[in-house]
């Protein structure tokens, strides 16, 4: 589920990622351009150094 806010840039969502072991992660999604980010989409979390971010960053995978 991704959650567009006002103070994000463009291509960067608020997302609950559900992981295949059955939990559920807040984070944030990047590299997903002004669309929506699919229900189904697969995600690869991301390091971003230097950032003293709390939340994960997770990138689309491509088919």
């Amino acid at each position: 589920m991704a959650v567009p806010r006002a103070e994000r840039r463009p291509g960067q969502h608020a997302v609950v990622v559900a992981l295949d072991e059955g939990f559920h992660l807040p984070g944030d999604v990047v590299g997903a351009a002004a669309r929506p980010v699919p229900v189904d989409a697969r995600v690869r979390v991301v390091a971003v150094p230097g950032t003293g971010r709390r939340r994960p960053v997770f990138r689309l995978v491509r088919p």
